[in-house]
């Protein structure tokens, strides 16, 4: 299981209290619904299965307190989902599939100045916009 939502926490924890809320959270994930190579944004609900963006959610949980009025739900934050399909073999082992390294064209599509990387750059300055953030 992934448990990065305490790590999370503590570095949002380090924000002033006026800024620590959610929705100044950005978190890149694997995504599973969605084909290759596919970039895809998200403004909070549910974790769809998914165990890291879970762990995320239940630790906002745990200091929801201290987020500035009007006060987001604990799953109000951003999520930016990066394609990588379903394995190919309906019986093959998800955990091991995620974990994968990637191919050629895979590397060279999420690396700096490729295509999925401009993608991923564009749909984080439109959150910024969208959240205010310069």
């Amino acid at each position: 299981m992934n448990i990065s939502g305490p790590a999370i926490t503590s570095v949002l924890r380090t924000f002033p209290s006026e800024i620590r809320s959610p929705r100044r959270l950005i978190i890149l994930q694997d995504s599973l619904s969605h084909t290759p190579l596919a970039v895809s944004p998200k403004l909070g609900g549910s974790a769809n299965g998914h165990n890291g963006v879970r762990s995320v959610i239940s630790s906002l949980g745990s200091i929801a307190s201290q987020f500035p009025s009007p006060r987001p739900t604990n799953d109000e934050f951003h999520r930016i989902r990066l394609g990588i399909g379903r394995p190919a073999h309906k019986d093959a082992d998800v955990a091991s599939y995620v974990l994968d390294g990637l191919g050629k064209e895979e590397l060279d599509w999420w690396s700096y100045g490729g295509e999925g990387h401009n993608k991923v750059v564009k749909v984080l300055e439109e959150i910024f916009k969208k959240e205010g953030v310069r």
